[in-house]
């Protein structure tokens, strides 16, 4: 498995509070509960929460990442974002299907997504969660299923193509 064995605890576990509190920031939770009893959609702002709290998580470990010693980073290639939808997941087997690739398609001209929330949520209730399977299927890595993901690197990498995603979207 492609670990980061020396992760600070505290980072998973703010990582595992955000995700499992929801509704409750003062002990680590999101704000904004995303899917509430009976919607059909996700919680409007939710999105926008999606992505500020994920590119701020980013920040924080590549801040992490940089005051290491150079012996104890982990190698910069195994948690440089990815840019596009790695090829290898474009299989049937791993999930890939018709709907993924209009997913796929839709975020080839951002300008589809009128706000950041609109596509934080977009992003967030389709390809994300796509995204940790997917590399858990293709690489035999099943903690990146699990709310203790960032301690590997491929959590890193998917993560940074949601920030990329997002990225691109400011900069329109």
């Amino acid at each position: 498995m492609p670990n980061i064995a020396n992760i600070p605890e505290e980072m998973i576990e703010e990582h595992v509070h955000w995700h499992t509190r929801e509704g409750n920031p003062a002990d680590g939770g999101r704000a904004i509960v995303p899917w509430l009893p009976g919607r059909v959609e996700p919680t409007p702002g939710s999105g926008e929460e999606f992505l500020v709290w994920h590119g701020g998580y980013i920040d924080r470990f590549m801040g992490w990442v940089d005051s290491l010693p150079e012996s104890e980073r982990p190698d910069g290639t195994t948690i440089a974002p990815w840019t596009s939808i790695p090829a290898g997941f474009k299989m049937g087997m791993l999930g890939w299907n018709q709907s993924r690739a209009r997913e796929e398609l839709l975020l080839q001209d951002i300008a589809n997504f009128g706000t950041h929330d609109e596509l934080g949520r977009f992003l967030e209730w389709g390809l994300h969660g796509f995204l940790h399977s997917a590399a858990a299927g293709m690489f035999s890595e099943s903690i990146i299923m699990s709310w203790e993901s960032p301690r590997s690197t491929y959590f890193w990498q998917l993560h940074g193509l949601i920030e990329h995603w997002s990225q691109t979207w400011k900069n329109t």
